[in-house]
């Protein structure tokens, strides 16, 4: 109307500060791919950083998970450009595939395990690059949900494959837990005080785990500090 356009704003996840706005992106504010004006030029993403660079975490993240839809990847660093990966890759991919064989024993869910640029097409700015590359954490993951990348309306799920996506999503993030316990020498202590990691209460880790989630409204930081119910974080966006 009147000729004023309305663009989406910013993707988030091509806003972080590696090889920004190089690859897979675009400076068109009206691109669903735009980048933004800068790298962290947004406040979310901005948030994000700043937590993780803090003084009380910078150094104590072993595992960074983001969640997003859709295509039934668990992606792993880097996506910028096709083969090329971190010197550890070995132990991140054997790791997703362990996660995804645990997740397809649930209802059968079948997920690729792979770079984003190996996958799909290469793609630059996104947080899970920024967070290994930047914070050099160890397991790092970008994680597509169902549904397959085949359907066309797939960022609308179905109501009633919302709780199993959640379900069988924890079973393989509870495997990169359990390889960050393995890591810390923790695995052994856990088991002998019969603790849980379920989706109501997660473990004491030395270095505790983040589950990111990055959606177009802010950014979620579920820290893993103690054993209590789900804690959200909201850092603060100014």
């Amino acid at each position: 109307m009147g000729g004023i356009r309305c663009c989406q704003g910013v993707d988030l996840n091509r806003n972080f500060d590696f090889h920004w706005a190089k690859t897979g992106s675009s400076l068109n504010p009206c691109s669903n791919l735009y980048a933004g004006q800068s790298a962290f030029s947004e406040p979310e993403a901005k948030a994000v950083a700043s937590y993780l660079t803090s003084n009380d975490v910078i150094d104590k993240v072993d595992a960074f998970i983001t969640l997003h839809t859709y295509a039934q990847m668990w992606i792993h660093p880097y996506s910028h450009e096709t083969q090329y990966y971190p010197n550890d890759v070995a132990k991140m991919k054997k790791v997703a595939e362990k996660a995804t064989g645990r997740l397809r024993d649930i209802y059968g869910t079948k997920y690729r395990v792979g770079t984003g640029a190996d996958l799909l097409a290469p793609a630059s700015g996104g947080s899970d690059d920024w967070a290994k590359e930047k914070l050099g954490v160890k397991y790092v993951y970008l994680v597509e949900l169902r549904p397959k990348l085949e359907l066309s309306n797939g960022f609308i799920l179905k109501q009633e494959e919302l709780i199993p996506t959640a379900v069988e999503t924890f079973e393989g993030i509870k495997v990169v837990i359990e390889a960050v316990l393995e890591e810390n020498n923790l695995s052994k202590s856990l088991k002998a005080q019969r603790l849980l990691i379920d989706h109501h209460y997660l473990v004491h880790l030395h270095h505790p785990v983040f589950l990111v989630v990055l959606n177009l409204f802010q950014p979620y930081l579920l820290p893993l500090p103690q054993i209590h119910p789900f804690q959200v974080v909201l850092p603060q966006i100014t």
